[in-house]
C-alpha cells in the first residue's frame, strides 16, 4: 500500500507540474501579446512626436514665411521611425508601461530600480513623507539621535519656542533640539532617490491595476 501511495502522491505532483507548466506558457504569450501592443504604442508615440516636431517647426516660421512642402518634410521625419517589429529592446525597457511586463517575469527589476536600491540601502529606511507636513520631503534634515528624517521648514516650525520637542516620528518620542538636526548631500540624493521609486511604484501598481482584466 506504501507503494502505490507514492505512485499516487507522483501522480499528483505530475499534475500540479503539468498546470504550472501549462499556467506559465500561457502568461507567456499573453505578455507576448501585451509586448507586441506596446511596440505598436511605442511606434504611435513617435509617430506623433515626429509629426509635432513638423509642426512646430513651421509654427516657428512667422506667417511672413512661406510654408515648406509639409507633407515631404513629415514624410522624412516619418521614415526615421521604426515600425513595431524593429522597436529595440531598450525602447521597450524604457516605456513607462514595460513595468507590467517586468512584475509578471522573474527578472522584473530595471536598472534604475537597482540604482535606487543600492542607494538607500546603506541606511536606515527612507521615507518620501514628512511626518510633520504630511507632504512630500522637501530640504530634508535628519536628527542626529533618532536619525528620522524631517522637511527642514516643517520640523523647524515646531522650534519656534526654542524649547526641546519629541521626535513627532510615531513610536519615537525622542527628545529633540533644533540643533539635533543635521543635512547633507547624502541624505538628499538617498531622499530623492526613494521619492523616484516610489512613484515608479505607484506608477506601476496603477499599470497593474488597468491591465489586470487583460492578462488574467
Amino acid at each position: 500500500r506504501d507503494f502505490a501511495d507514492r505512485l499516487d502522491s507522483t501522480a499528483d505532483c505530475d499534475v500540479v507540474r503539468s498546470r504550472e507548466s501549462d499556467h506559465a506558457a500561457r502568461q507567456e504569450k499573453l505578455l507576448a501579446t501585451y509586448l507586441n501592443g506596446l511596440r505598436l504604442l511605442i511606434t504611435c508615440e513617435n509617430r506623433l512626436a515626429a509629426t509635432s516636431k513638423v509642426v512646430r517647426a513651421c509654427d516657428d516660421m512667422g506667417t511672413d514665411s512661406e510654408l515648406p512642402d509639409v507633407e515631404s518634410l513629415l514624410s522624412d521625419q516619418l521614415r526615421k521611425v521604426p515600425p513595431p517589429d524593429q522597436v529595440s529592446e531598450v525602447a521597450l525597457k524604457k516605456h513607462p508601461a514595460y513595468a507590467f511586463v517586468a512584475e509578471h517575469r522573474s527578472d522584473g527589476q530595471d536598472d534604475d530600480d537597482d540604482v535606487d536600491v543600492r542607494a538607500v540601502s546603506s541606511g536606515p529606511d527612507i521615507p518620501v513623507r514628512c511626518a510633520v507636513t504630511q507632504g512630500e520631503l522637501v530640504d530634508p534634515v535628519q536628527s542626529k539621535k533618532c536619525k528620522h528624517i524631517f522637511s527642514k521648514q516643517g520640523i523647524f516650525s515646531l522650534f519656534k519656542d526654542g524649547q526641546k520637542k519629541k521626535c513627532p516620528t510615531a513610536g519615537c518620542g525622542q527628545t529633540l533640539r533644533k540643533s539635533d538636526f543635521e543635512s547633507s548631500d547624502k541624505l538628499k540624493r538617498d531622499v530623492e532617490a526613494a521619492i523616484r521609486k516610489h512613484k515608479r511604484e505607484l506608477e506601476r501598481q496603477s499599470q497593474s491595476v488597468a491591465a489586470t482584466q487583460f492578462i488574467d
